[in-house]
């Protein structure tokens, strides 16, 4: 008998109350890594969605200064003194173009007429503008844009020249 019962204490392994508190250990670390892994996601998410409004009007300077150096004819300025037209290039097309500065749904809009068609290419150059002027004579414009997040509202104001007037 004495064999049989030193054969039993020799054997080794995992009990079924063993595993069942490593499962639980396991299960614990990993949903603190998990939210971890996913808070950290939110943030990044969030951030990336929403600029600030310096960035913003920033990239909205770049977007219509570009557009503006290309001008071929004076910027006309409707009624209403939110859009504006000029000759210029689009990519690489020589076209009509007008910007236009939605104040309800605080967006400015890049509208491109091809030479010699009548289709229209509208883009949305910025959400959350709630400013855009253009002021100029002969070749020279100041380019003004106001824009908001959530936080704040930053304006800028940018003079270039045109290159082909």
């Amino acid at each position: 008998m004495k064999i049989i019962n030193d054969s039993i204490k020799t054997k080794r392994g995992l009990t079924v109350i063993e595993m069942l508190i490593a499962i639980v250990i396991l299960g614990v670390v990993m949903s603190i890594a998990t939210s971890m892994v996913i808070q950290s996601f939110n943030i990044f998410d969030s951030s990336t969605r929403r600029m600030s409004a310096s960035q913003l009007t920033e990239l909205a300077q770049t977007e219509v200064a570009l557009h503006l150096r290309s001008a071929k004819t004076e910027i006309t300025n409707n009624e209403d003194k939110n859009k504006y037209k000029f000759d210029g290039f689009y990519e690489g097309n020589e076209g009509t173009l007008e910007f236009v500065f939605d104040s309800n749904s605080e967006r400015l809009l890049l509208n491109f007429k091809k030479l010699g068609e009548d289709t229209i290419i509208s883009r949305t150059i910025a959400n959350n503008i709630v400013g855009f002027e253009v002021e100029g004579e002969s070749n020279e414009f100041d380019i003004y844009i106001k824009a908001k997040d959530d936080n704040n509202t930053s304006e800028k104001r940018l003079s270039i020249t045109s290159r082909n007037l």
